[in-house]
This record gives structure tokens, C-alpha cells and sequence, in this order.
């Protein structure tokens, strides 16, 4: 860029700052939300709709992004669930759970213990996580978002 003339520091400073940033507002990064082995992945066409983590009952599980827990409860198939609601019409599930650690209405951050990886629910072969995204109403991969 070329300085207009007579430029000032002040015009540095805010071009550098433009050149900088980025809009928020249309950027999402999602974090993995446990530490494991993929055992199942993406397969819609097989009726599974996220990715499976492979893991030992009672390990940790972070938000995969900040936002608000819109439910976290427990339901017959699926043992004990989480969904979080994220910017840009993001949602995050995390299933079958052996505890919620966070409730309804909580927010969360990226990164924050959320719950503890469990074998709950009638819609499970062992202990694992089964981690779901979806934009717009509709499942996404997840490792297509996710950034570590």
C-alpha cells in the first residue's frame, strides 16, 4: 500500500491491524474433544453420523467450541448426552456419557471440561465417545473442522 501523502503512524497502525484480523463472525474452529483412537468414522450412508473416539470409561471431554449448552440429559439410546449450540448455527453432540458436567443454559469454553467418556445408553458397544457436528440441521464430518 502506498501511504497518502503526508501519512501518518496512525495509518500504518490501522492498515497493519486490517492486514491482521480476520472476521470473526464467519470463522469456527473446532478442537478434538477427547484425547483417543478414531474407531468409527463418517459414514452417513451406513447410518453414522460422526466419529467415534475409543477411549477408556471416565476419560475427559472438552468443548469442541465455545457457545451454550442447549441440552444435556440423559436419553435411553444414547446414555448420557450433551449438545452445545455454537455461532454461525453450529451444533456439537457428545454421546454416551458416564456424567454431564455441565448443565443446560451453561456456557462454555473451547477447551473446558464438559463431561466424562462413558458405555451409556442401549446404542453402544463399549466405552467411547460419539462426537457429532452439524450446521444448518444437517451432519457434518467432523474431521473435515476439526483442527488438531
Amino acid at each position: 500500500n502506498i501511504l497518502p501523502n503526508g501519512g501518518s503512524i496512525l495509518y500504518v497502525v490501522e492498515k497493519l491491524w486490517e492486514s491482521l484480523s480476520y472476521n470473526q463472525e464467519s470463522d469456527i474452529f473446532f478442537v478434538k474433544p477427547i484425547d483417543g483412537i478414531i474407531g468409527k468414522k463418517f459414514a452417513p450412508d451406513k447410518g453414522h453420523i460422526g466419529m467415534d473416539f475409543s477411549v477408556k470409561e471416565g476419560t475427559p471431554v472438552v468443548a469442541s467450541a465455545s457457545g451454550t449448552v442447549i441440552f444435556a440429559n440423559y436419553t435411553t439410546n444414547n446414555g448420557y448426552v450433551m449438545i452445545i449450540q455454537h455461532k454461525n448455527n453450529y451444533l456439537s453432540m457428545y454421546k454416551h456419557c458416564s456424567a454431564l458436567l455441565k448443565t443446560t443454559r451453561n456456557f462454555v469454553i473451547q477447551g473446558e471440561s464438559i463431561a466424562l467418556s462413558g458405555n451409556t445408553g442401549t446404542n453402544t458397544t463399549g466405552a467411547h465417545l460419539h462426537f457429532e457436528i452439524w450446521k444448518n440441521s444437517q451432519p457434518i464430518d467432523p474431521e473435515k473442522l476439526l483442527i488438531n
